[in-house]
C-alpha cells in the first residue's frame, strides 16, 4: 500500500471514529470544541481481544475501524454500526 492511500484511510478512520464518539459515547456539551485528539481519547486502547486461543479485533476500536475502511473506503458510519450489530 503506498503512502497516500494509507494516509487517506487513516484520516477517513479519524474521521469515523470522531463520528462514533460524538453519537455514542460523549454528550454534545462534552464534544464541542475540543481538539480531535482529546476526542479520540475516549476510544478503547485495547485493539484486539485473546479467547481461546485466538487473537480478535476489539469492535469499535480504533484497529477494528481503520480494518472496515481498509476494506472498503466509502463505508459510511450508519454500515459500520450495521456491521458491529450495535444499532
Amino acid at each position: 500500500m503506498r503512502g497516500k492511500r494509507a494516509k487517506a484511510l487513516r484520516s477517513r478512520t479519524t474521521e469515523l471514529i470522531v463520528e462514533y464518539v460524538k453519537d455514542r459515547l460523549l454528550t454534545p456539551e462534552q464534544v464541542e470544541g475540543q481538539p480531535v485528539a482529546k476526542v479520540l481519547s475516549a476510544v478503547p486502547e485495547h485493539g484486539y481481544l485473546k479467547a481461546f486461543g485466538t487473537v480478535k479485533n476489539g469492535i469499535l476500536s480504533r484497529r477494528w475501524f481503520y480494518k472496515q475502511v481498509k476494506g472498503d473506503p466509502d463505508v459510511t458510519y450508519e454500515a459500520l454500526l450495521k456491521r458491529a450489530r450495535v444499532a
